[in-house]
C-alpha cells in the first residue's frame, strides 16, 4: 500500500487538494472527512487520507516508511488566519501560531523526497503545473484528468463540500480574502509577533512595503477557534502524543493495516 497524506494548516486547501487528487488519478481512494495518521485504512492499492494536524507527525514517520508521502498545503499566513468556517462563523477559524507550527515543519522536510509542499496560491492559480510537478515526484500516480478540469462537483461527500464552503471550481477569486480583514490581520501580529521573515520566506511578499496597509486600521477583536497561546504543560503534553501517534503508526504498518 502507498499512502498519501495530506496536511497543512487548517483553511489551507487540504481538502481541495484531496478532491483534485482522487478526481485526477486512477486508482486512489479516500476514506470520507478527516483520518489521522495512525487510523485503520485499506490495506492495497493507493489511499490518499488528510488531516491538517499531521504535519507535525511528519519528522517522525517519514524516514522509516518508504511508502508514506506527504502533500503539505501551504497558503498565505494572513488569508489562513482570516478564514471561517461554516461550523463557526462568529470566529475566525485558526490563528498565526498554528500556522507557524505547521510552516517550521514545512521549511525543515521541503527536500525531502516524500514531503511535497504546495503552495495553495499555485494550485489555484496554475493547477495543471503544480500536478506536474507532484507526477514528476510520484512516478506511480496514473493521471485521469488534469486538475484544471475539476469542477467542484466531483466532492465525495457533504463534509468535503461543508469544509470547502461550497462546493467550487478551482479558481483563485479567494487568493488576498485578507485585505477585506485587515483588522484580524493587525490583531494576530499584535499578539503573535512580525510575520514579514514568513511572508518573504515563503515568497508571498518581496519586501515589507505592505505593512503600509494596517497604518490606520483599528485591531479585530473577534477571537480564534483555537487557543491563541499553549501553556508549557499543554505544549509538553502534546509533543508526547505527536511521539505515541507516530509509534501507533509505525507499528500498525509493521503488523499490517
Amino acid at each position: 500500500m502507498i499512502r498519501i497524506h495530506i496536511t497543512g494548516a487548517p483553511r489551507s486547501g487540504t481538502t481541495l487538494m484531496q478532491s483534485l487528487m482522487v478526481a485526477s488519478y486512477s486508482g486512489i481512494t479516500a476514506p470520507v472527512g478527516e483520518v489521522r495518521l495512525w487510523a485503520r485504512v485499506p490495506r492495497e492499492g493507493f489511499i490518499c487520507t488528510k488531516n491538517p494536524n499531521d504535519t507535525l507527525l511528519a519528522p517522525h514517520v517519514l524516514d522509516r516508511d518508504p511508502s508514506l508521502h506527504f502533500i503539505c498545503m501551504m497558503r498565505d499566513p494572513r488569508d489562513v488566519i482570516s478564514s471561517k468556517h461554516y461550523s463557526a462563523p462568529d470566529k475566525y477559524f485558526t490563528n498565526l501560531r498554528v500556522w507557524r507550527e505547521h510552516a517550521a515543519v514545512a521549511h525543515a522536510l521541503k527536500d525531502h523526497p516524500r514531503f511535497h509542499v504546495v503552495r495553495y496560491e499555485d494550485l489555484v492559480k496554475n493547477p495543471d503545473d503544480v500536478q506536474a510537478s507532484l507526477g514528476k515526484a510520484m512516478g506511480f500516480l496514473v493521471r485521469s484528468a488534469k486538475f484544471s478540469d475539476y469542477s467542484g462537483k466531483d466532492a465525495g461527500s457533504q463534509v468535503e463540500v461543508d469544509a470547502l464552503n461550497g462546493a467550487r471550481a478551482v479558481e483563485a477569486s479567494r487568493l488576498a480574502n485578507w485585505k477585506d480583514h485587515i483588522g484580524r490581520v493587525k490583531q494576530q501580529i499584535k499578539i503573535h509577533g512580525s510575520i514579514d521573515n514568513d511572508l518573504i520566506d515563503f515568497s508571498y511578499e518581496k519586501n515589507t512595503a505592505w505593512l503600509d496597509e494596517l497604518t490606520y486600521i483599528e485591531s479585530d477583536p473577534t477571537p480564534s477557534l483555537t487557543p491563541e497561546h499553549l501553556n508549557p504543560a499543554k505544549a509538553a503534553s502534546r509533543a508526547v502524543n505527536r511521539w505515541l501517534h507516530a509509534g501507533a503508526y509505525l507499528r500498525r504498518r509493521m503488523i499490517g493495516f
